[in-house]
């Protein structure tokens, strides 16, 4: 969805604790690591996109799951879900430019195709 950004447009509370971005054209970004804004950034360039945005907001999986993230956790997880929702899951994370250091796409692709 495009939407109008200019200097004077008022970030709320959420956006500066949870939305990771790169603007290619005017050299801004933010996110709690610099390791995923530098691949963003990059991803950006190979695809000659002017920017990104994701989520960088905290895990919320232990709170949800009851059981700390791990590969195999996150796994069952999404052997649980059922229909649209996992299909929704899995598109979603295979969409992704990159793995961002957790290993989940790169196990989704070998136990989900």
């Amino acid at each position: 969805r495009e939407m109008p950004i200019t200097d004077d447009t008022e970030e709320t509370s959420f956006q500066k604790k949870a939305v990771g971005y790169v603007d290619i054209r005017h050299n801004k970004y933010r996110s709690h690591s610099s390791k995923v804004r530098s691949i963003m950034k990059e991803w950006c360039e190979q695809n000659n996109f002017d920017a990104a945005i994701w989520w960088d907001g905290p895990s919320n999986f232990e709170e949800k799951k009851g059981a700390k993230f791990t590969l195999k956790e996150a796994v069952k997880h999404l052997y649980s879900l059922k229909g649209d929702t996992r299909e929704n899951a899995l598109e979603y994370i295979r969409n992704s430019p990159i793995d961002s250091g957790s290993g989940i796409k790169s196990l989704v692709m070998k136990s989900f195709g």
